[in-house]
């Protein structure tokens, strides 16, 4: 099992303690004890140019890291500090001790002022499509160092010790005192090798955010809020930017209008899917490995924390696995690779008692050099496989392009039925500000949208969410009149060709940010779902906030946290 070391870093202000973000360093081992294998002679410092070495952090693996510092409570003084855990490690143990000096750098670089340019960027053009509220960010933000006295290195040195890999831990401390809500402030954090092997840098990009709640919820504060039950909602949340607790907070309000009472609030998200999550590959032994990101790894490891609420409501929440780009994926496994990596994710979900997996096929990157060329029995004998590992498990799965086109042929797919091991399937169709494409596989005509596929042999048409809901824009009217989404949507209902009320929003849940998808999850949310509401209607645009009208009900779409209201970065993650 995964061993995890959590870092709380507490500080405090004159008027009252504050509890700030906390980082956790993750370090990864397989199985559940330590294997240790002979090394033979380690190479000595002299060699050190022929093995690897890298800067870690717990914020980023990437090396560059986004830290937004809360807004001090009202009445506070401003104090927040964010902790980064950092270290060094080298790709093999060397034979005597390697120190790093650590130091902050004194330059900003061309890739962070290209950053914020490109945030200056978005906030002209969220500017220029609000008109119902103030803008959250009236100005452009300025570029700066951030100041030595707002940062803290716990240490200037760090040593990988002979025979070793990884070096201790250092934390970065970072504060908000007296920085400027206009300005984007940048900190590299420079390593040195003191044996003059050259410096690497890690690179933060530092701002402060004030929350501004979206909507104001009029109805009554007292009633039980419960998870929807008239559609079934399907969420994705990357976890490298969000918790899943996300996935808690959007909902509607139900009102009649003849009484003016509410007669349902619910949340929605039925299903919950976590990612990334991928297929990689081990070259030195040709295993195909079941690989979690960090991020997920942290969240599956603290899921009292962050899954089992969402359970605990009813949802049901599920690790969704993609292509990890290594050339190796669903569609070209041999057996033994089935096998293994089957009991790979059954480990995992049953470890971490998650509810099933959903699976999506993209970003392989099949016929890569080496790797096996892709046939149509793979992908359904590991569907099968999964299926008969985890019986008491939810089995997903997206259907779209190539990896999927042959499931309507069961002797193509070696015999096997694929929509018998599936609970559901849904069309992973959809782009960004675009109309909605309605694809109906057991169809013989497709008015309704330009995707055209086969029905997947084995499953209802019950069990087929037939559209993904694209990702909608700010400015909701500004964006969307370039689109025809009420009609086909209301025209695909009122046709009697809806077979059930499954949404499917397919883009990774956010709050709202600072970009052009300004109120993305409230915007995409209510139009899709309304729209596709048996109790059929009209729609109209009411405060700038999106309100769905039928018949005598009005549906209103709000975001719902312990504070009654949303904001930016709600739900941001906070290791």
């Amino acid at each position: 099992m995964n061993k995890i070391r959590n870092k709380i870093m507490h500080a405090g202000s004159r008027a009252s303690q504050t509890l700030f973000m906390a980082l956790g360093l993750v370090v990864t081992s397989c199985g559940d004890s330590l294997i240790t294998q002979p090394v033979g002679n380690l190479p000595n410092e002299a060699a050190l140019g022929h093995v690897g070495s890298t800067m870690r952090s717990e914020l980023s693996i990437s090396g560059r890291g986004q830290i937004v510092l809360a807004e001090p409570v009202e009445g506070e003084e401003p104090q927040t500090v964010v902790v980064d855990e950092i270290f060094y490690q080298l790709s093999k143990p060397v034979s005597t001790d390697t120190k790093v000096t650590i130091s902050v750098g004194t330059e900003l670089t061309p890739e962070f002022l290209a950053e914020v340019e490109r945030q200056n960027e978005r906030v002209k053009a969220y500017n220029k499509l609000m008109w119902s509220f103030p803008p959250a960010q009236e100005k452009l933000f300025g570029a700066a160092l951030l100041p030595a006295e707002n940062i803290q290195l716990e240490s200037e040195n760090l040593t990988v010790p002979a025979g070793k890999t990884i070096s201790e831990t250092v934390k970065v401390s970072v504060s908000n005192v007296g920085l400027s809500r206009d300005t984007l402030y940048f900190l590299p954090v420079t390593y040195t090798q003191n044996s003059g092997q050259g410096s690497q840098s890690l690179q933060y990009v530092i701002t402060t955010c004030t929350a501004i709640k979206v909507l104001i919820n009029e109805f009554d504060q007292g009633q039980e809020v419960v998870l929807d039950n008239d559609f079934f909602t399907v969420f994705y949340v990357d976890t490298e930017n969000y918790q899943p607790l996300i996935a808690d907070i959007y909902g509607y309000a139900r009102m009649d209008m003849m009484s003016g009472i509410f007669e349902k609030i619910c949340t929605i998200g039925n299903l919950v899917n976590l990612r990334p999550a991928s297929v990689g590959y081990e070259a030195a032994t040709g295993r195909t490995l079941f690989s979690l990101s960090p991020d997920l790894r942290y969240v599956f490891e603290h899921r009292e924390k962050y899954i089992s609420p969402l359970q605990n409501r009813g949802r049901k929440v599920c690790v969704c696995i993609q292509g990890g780009g290594k050339g190796l994926g669903f569609c070209n496994l041999s057996d033994a690779q089935i096998a293994d990596f089957t009991a790979q994710v059954k480990k995992v979900v049953y470890d971490y008692d998650l509810d099933g997996v959903n699976l999506w096929d993209e970003g392989a990157k099949y016929g890569k050099e080496g790797m096996p060329a892709v046939n149509t029995t793979s992908y359904p004998k590991l569907i099968k496989a999964l299926r008969e590992a985890m019986p008491d498990k939810l089995l997903t799965l997206v259907d779209k392009d190539e990896p999927t086109a042959h499931f309507d042929d069961v002797a193509a797919c070696g015999g096997i039925k694929v929509g018998k091991y599936l609970d559901y399937a849904w069309s992973g169709y959809y782009k960004d500000n675009e109309n909605v494409q309605i694809v109906e596989p057991w169809e013989s005509d497709h008015p309704f949208g330009d995707i055209v596929r086969k029905p997947i042999a084995g499953i209802a048409p019950e069990k087929y969410g037939c559209f993904s809901v694209p990702r909608l824009g700010t400015g909701g009217g500004a964006d969307l009149q370039t689109v025809d989404f009420p009609k086909r949507i209301i025209d695909w209902r009122d046709s009697g060709r809806k077979k059930n009320n499954m949404v499917v929003f397919s883009f990774d849940l956010t709050a709202n940010e600072q970009t052009q998808w300004e109120g993305e999850p409230l915007n995409s949310l209510g139009i899709y779902m309304y729209l596709s509401a048996d109790d059929g209607g009209f729609m109209q645009e009411f405060l700038g906030n999106w309100m769905f009208m039928f018949g005598n009900f009005m549906r209103t779409p709000f975001i719902a946290d312990k504070n009654g209201g949303g904001g930016y970065g709600l739900y941001k993650k906070d290791w």
